[in-house]
Order: structure tokens, then sequence, then C-alpha cells
């Protein structure tokens, strides 16, 4: 009998955290929201004292933490573990869930990180996260309560649990791609649509990489085109590198550095990491101060015929490299770019660009153009249509770009690229992971949201602030009395930062979880068999509903309600 109430405990303990995590994986919060939840759950029914969600980095082939519990918690953090290293690594490797019942008698424990962050270690169970046999994580819990050791039973629960986890991840993994996915698709729509109407051929090199720059979220952009007389790669274009004048001057053979290869070969090239890379050349870097630390170049070809390439450097989020699934984008980002260069060259008889193009006037200093010049510059609205628009700010007194935007006569995207270039600043792109905490909460947030604006990122006495309208310099003056910092400028779209601040800052919605489970479990100690076997039905429901969510997983178009 003894042996039938400790069963049973373990199955309403099984069932009650299955119950639980369910609840988590349909609540609309956001990842690391889940995954907290998931892992305060895993703490509880485990009994004990710490735990940690760990990550697998497929670029640097480690694991990274991405949820930690416990009183060492933030010091661990910043921690990272290569395949095999420690008992999460060697978890990670082999996929072998794994009780150590003492560490100070095991090797492969890592000593090291218990000294440094100064935490007392005595028992482990450590189970990997898998989707179809993939390893994408592993989930540890540290130091059981009274010292007890870890069971085999523990070992289901945990498995149990670590496989809903990786459910969580997975889904918000296929969630983000169609998202991304959709915003690149509508991109490319509008990127074509801006190109496709600037014919001057100075006016579409500058806007191109613009577009490059903000679409891809890299540090910088540049375009060479070849100079056939030569055989060389000369910088047309330029964007975030200081030295433009002396990057005019650097002259490229093919074959020649990254870009040079990509010329000579024809074929894109990814590049994450710069210095493992003999292609590369750092003589660009040592003229500009600029530190290069990876590239993604495409050659720009008309009728298979290679004119020149474009390439971004640095990308500011997601991991900090840039990805396939960025190269195949900037693929089509590229043949966007040539077939808008061949466009322009057949429109104007002007033949393709080489070593100098005229560039567009620039204001004397102390002077600005305007924004309906500079989009009249890049071909992009008429005198007619500014004249227009102008008209109706006398009534309105609304900003030029939006009567525009309104009339239909250009896009947000066209409108923020020539306001970039009016003011000097960034236009970006922003994803959650560009913006720290520290940074956002700065400000209140009916202040971001009414003003469409967010602080994305503190470093020293500099914060960087993403606005919709960057030429509202009252409210920067504001800021800056609020934060007592100096601002730096960029420029993002309104709707993009409005999404993003309600991803981080928004209100956690409740959900439904069952009332004092665990306790009910604590305190009852026997049942008959016929609730043992009602407990054992509602599980395997559960199952049922775990295979469900893995169906979505392989088949996310389909629904499943």
């Amino acid at each position: 009998m003894e042996d039938s109430g400790k069963k049973l405990a373990n199955t309403q303990l099984k069932l009650s955290a299955l119950q639980k995590v369910s609840n988590l994986i349909i609540a609309q919060w956001t990842l690391d929201e889940v995954l907290d939840q998931i892992m305060e759950i895993i703490l509880k029914v485990t009994l004990t004292d710490a735990g940690t969600l760990m990550l697998l980095d497929e670029v640097e082939n480690c694991l990274t933490f991405k949820i930690t519990k416990g009183e060492k918690a933030e010091a661990i953090k910043g921690y990272k573990l290569k395949l095999g290293e420690g008992i999460a690594g060697f978890v990670a490797q082999t996929g072998e869930p794994t009780i150590i019942p003492d560490v100070s008698q095991e090797p492969r424990f890592k000593l090291e990180i218990a000294k440094e962050i100064d935490f007392k270690t005595y028992n482990i169970l450590c189970v990997p996260m898998k989707i179809k046999e993939r390893i994408i994580g592993v989930i540890e819990v540290i130091n059981r309560l009274e010292k007890e050791p870890f069971s085999t039973d523990d070992i289901d629960l945990l498995t149990a649990l670590a496989n809903q986890a990786a459910i969580v991840i997975e889904n918000n993994k296929l969630l983000q791609d169609s998202q991304e996915a959709v915003r690149r698709l509508k991109t490319l729509l509008e990127v074509s649509e801006v190109l496709g109407a600037t014919k001057d051929l100075r006016s579409l090199l500058d806007l191109s990489m613009r577009l490059a720059t903000r679409t891809m979220n890299a540090e910088a952009s540049s375009l060479m085109l070849l100079d056939e007389q030569t055989n060389e790669l000369v910088f047309e274009v330029v964007e975030g590198v200081k030295g433009k004048q002396v990057l005019r001057q650097i002259r490229l053979k093919l074959g020649e550095g990254i870009a040079g290869w990509v010329a000579k070969e024809g074929t894109p090239l990814l590049v994450p990491d710069v210095t493992k890379d003999p292609r590369f050349t750092s003589k660009i870097d040592q003229q500009t101060s600029f530190e290069t630390k990876c590239i993604l170049c495409i050659p720009l070809k008309i009728k298979k015929t290679t004119i020149g390439i474009i390439e971004v450097i640095n990308k500011i989020d997601g991991g900090s490299v840039f990805s396939e699934k960025d190269l195949e984008f900037f693929n089509l980002f590229a043949h966007q770019v040539a077939i808008a260069i061949e466009n322009a060259r057949l429109y104007t008889g002007q033949g393709l660009p080489r070593v100098e193009i005229e560039k567009p006037p620039t204001p004397t200093p102390g002077q600005r153009l305007r924004l309906g010049e500079i989009l009249m510059e890049y071909n992009l609205v008429t005198q007619s249509q500014v004249d227009e628009a102008l008209r109706i700010q006398q009534e309105t007194k609304e900003k030029i770009g939006q009567i525009l935007i309104k009339m239909g006569a250009t896009t947000e995207d066209a409108v923020n690229c020539a306001l970039s270039a009016q003011l000097d600043i960034p236009y970006v792109w922003l994803s959650p992971q560009m913006v720290q905490e520290e940074a956002v909460t700065s400000l209140p947030k009916e202040m971001l949201e009414h003003y469409a604006m967010i602080p994305i990122m503190k470093l020293g006495n500099e914060l960087t602030l993403v606005m919709s309208d960057p030429t509202d310099e009252e409210l920067i003056a504001d800021v800056k009395t609020i934060t007592g910092l100096e601002i730096k400028l960029s420029l993002g779209s309104k709707q993009n930062i409005l999404d993003i601040i309600r991803q981080i800052l928004g209100e956690k919605p409740k959900i439904k979880e069952p009332e004092k489970a665990l306790e009910e479990i604590q305190t009852k100690e026997t049942r008959s068999m016929d609730e043992f076997k009602h407990l054992k039905e509602a599980i395997k429901d559960i199952d049922h509903r775990l295979q469900t969510i893995e169906q979505m997983i392989q088949n996310p178009t389909v629904s499943y309600h």
C-alpha cells in the first residue's frame, strides 16, 4: 500500500506540473516569461534550490544560459559551456539524462564556475531538450532539499517538462520565422517600388544603401562598382563608416578581399568571422578605424555579368552574425538593386556608372535640404505633388512627409530614407534583441507610446533613442532632462517602434492554472485505485495534447482548434 501511495503521489505531481505547463503554452506571454514560469514549476516539483535552462548556440557550438533560478542566478548568466564541457555540456553532447548524486566525486563537474560565483553544489539532475531527436538545449536542477538523491522518477518528470519547454521554444521560433518572412517579403515589395521610381543613378545608389543598412540591421554597408578599364572595384556608396572620402580613393583588384573574391567568382559569400577567413583584407579597416566583424557580400549582376557588389557589415542584433536566411533575403535585395540600376541606365542612356558619379547638390554649411527637395532629388515625388502637400500643410499643420504618404505620392519607407539623409542619422528596423532593458525602462511607457519612440541602448552617459519623428527638438530636450544623458538619435518606423514597446513592456495577461495544486498533493497521502486509474487517463489526455502541439510544429499552417 505504501508503494501504491508513492506512485500515486508521483503521478499527481507529474499531472499537476504538466497541467500548469500546458496552460503556459497557450498563454499570450513572451518566450522568456513562459520559460521563466516553467523553471519556477520545475524547481517546485523537483524540490531543488536552483536551476538553469540552457540553449544550444549552433553558431558558436556552445550552451548559453537562457533562464537561471536560485541564489546566484544573475552571477551565472554571463557564462557559456562548450559541448562536452561540464555536466550540462555532456548531456547536450550525448542527449542522455544524467544524475550526479555527489559532485565532489564527479570529474566532469565544472568546479571552477561554482567557485567563481561562490555557490556550493551537492547534487545535479540534467536532461536534454529535444525536438524530434534534435537537441536544442538542456535543463539542469541543482541541490535537492535535504540533500536527498534524485531518482529515475525525477528523470521521467523533468524529461516530460523539458520536452514541453522545447515545444514552447520551437513554436516561438516558427512564429518568429513566419513573421520575419512576411516582413521581408513586404520589404522587398517596398524596395522594388521605391527603387523602381528612382531613375537618377546617384540617387538610386544612395537610396539602395540606406535601405540595405536598415533592412539588414547592419552597422554599415557599401556598394562597389567595377571599373571595366582597370578591372578594379571602386567604392560608390558607403553607409555607417567614417572616412568616406578616404574610401573613394581605395580600389580593390578582382580577387582581393571579400568583395574582390565575390566580384571575381560571381558568388554570394557569408563570412561570420572575418578573422578566420584568409580572403579578408584589413587595409580598409586600418584606413578608416572601423572594425569589421562579419560580412555578407552579394554580386550585382545584369544578364549574368557582374557589375559590382553590395555588402552589409556587422549585424547589430540576433546573435551579431548574419544567417543563411539573411543571405537568401539579401540576394533577392541585390537582384532588385541590379534591376533598378539597369532600368535607370536604359531610362537615362547614361550607361553603367563607373568611377565617379556626380553627387546631388549639397546644402551650404548651416543649411539643410528640405524633405520635399530630397524626395524630388531621388525622383520619388514630383514638384506638383510637393506643391500640393505644402498647400495642405498650410491648413492642417501636419508634417510634409505624412501628407505625401496620405496623398499616395510615396511610401513611409521612402519618406524615412529621405529624412535619414536630411538629418544624417541611421534609419533602423528594430527587434526585441536590440533593446536593453535598462534603457527602455528609463522613460515611462505612456510617454514612449504617445510619442512613438524607444530608448534602445545606454552606454556611459549616452542614450540611443529611436524616434518616429526625430525632428521634435523640444521632445528630445525633455528626454535629455529626464534621463540626464546625452541623446544619440536614430529614425524608426512608427508601427515597428510601437510593436517593440508592447512586446517588451506590455502587460502580462492572466492565465488559468490549478489553484494550490502542489499544496493538495502534499496534504493528501492516499487515494483509491479508482482515482489512480482516473489520474492515468488524465495523463493520457495531457500526452494527447502534447502530440497535437508536436503536429503543430510539423505542420504550422494547419489549424488545430
